[in-house]
């Protein structure tokens, strides 16, 4: 069975219409699992990972083995959600969640939600589900990647504590990054959220 879920929330304000349900489809973890297989032959396998204490950041997702730079580490796994925040303040309702579309979100499965957040992240998403290696990861680094660069509600603020030297301090929705930020991400950033940047930059001009 498709592993595809609607928030009770959403469903008290609205049937999800035929396309909502394709979109649904279209980013579900069994899809990717198939696509990746069939391109590249690989198979996700949580023996490559662990989990341990990451300092401040409390709980972390590691390596246990190498992977080099542009690699697919990855595939994440979890349930699709559709949701639409009504309110800033739903927008914090489901902290452990990353957007894939616009009111299309992944909650990622116990193991792969504790993955953290960096302003200088080793990964990057190359689609929705598949986590590449920014450069080379030695076994044992802590595996991260840019929250930025799967959120696009405005309102949306985290505070973060990577410790890296390019710290923002304050993390936000991918159409708020500076120019240079951005730069740096790229090219592992989904495409829906380079054209949603593209249309809110354009739009502002």
């Amino acid at each position: 069975m498709l592993n595809l879920f609607v928030t009770s929330e959403h469903m008290l304000r609205k049937s999800l219409n035929p396309i909502d349900w394709f979109k649904l489809f279209k980013e579900s973890y069994q899809l990717a699992q198939v696509r990746t297989f069939l391109l590249y032959g690989f198979k996700n396998n949580k023996d490559n990972f662990l989990i341990k204490d990451a300092g401040v950041k409390g709980k972390g997702l590691f390596s246990k083995k190498a992977f080099k730079k542009g690699g697919l580490v990855f595939l994440m796994d979890g349930p699709t959600r559709f949701f639409k925040a009504e309110t800033p303040e739903e927008c914090y309702i489901y902290p452990d969640w990353y957007s894939v579309g616009k009111n299309i979100w992944i909650e990622p499965a116990p193991f792969f939600n504790h993955i953290n957040h960096s302003c200088n992240p080793n990964l990057g998403l190359r689609t929705s589900r598949e986590f590449v290696a920014r450069r080379d990861i030695e076994p044992g680094e802590e595996l991260n990647f840019d929250y930025s660069s799967t959120d696009d509600e405005l309102p949306w603020v985290m505070n973060c504590s990577c410790g890296e030297a390019s710290c923002r301090k304050e993390v936000g929705a991918i159409q708020l990054l500076s120019e240079q930020q951005y730069e740096r991400l790229l090219p592992y950033v989904p495409k829906y959220f380079q054209t949603l940047r593209e249309n809110y930059l354009r739009g502002k001009s």
